[in-house]
């Protein structure tokens, strides 16, 4: 949708599918749970963008690109 980066979203729900299964051998007692990063993003300037998978940086003046 959008080429290589680092995603955020304000939905957990839309991470669900890019969450780490643990194994057993990294811990039993999780086994088989779903982990991944809850962060605080600070963005600064936002830009809200159609998807293109050829976009390298936030055009100029902007932080930040925001797809729906």
């Amino acid at each position: 949708m959008w080429g290589p980066g680092i995603y955020f979203s304000s939905k957990a729900i839309y991470s669900k599918s890019y969450a780490y299964k643990l194994t057993s051998k990294e811990c039993a007692y999780y086994q088989n749970k779903l982990v991944f990063l809850l962060c605080e993003v600070a963005t600064g300037k936002c830009v809200n963008l159609a998807p293109n998978n050829g976009l390298k940086e936030p055009p100029y003046g902007y932080d930040c690109v925001v797809g729906k």
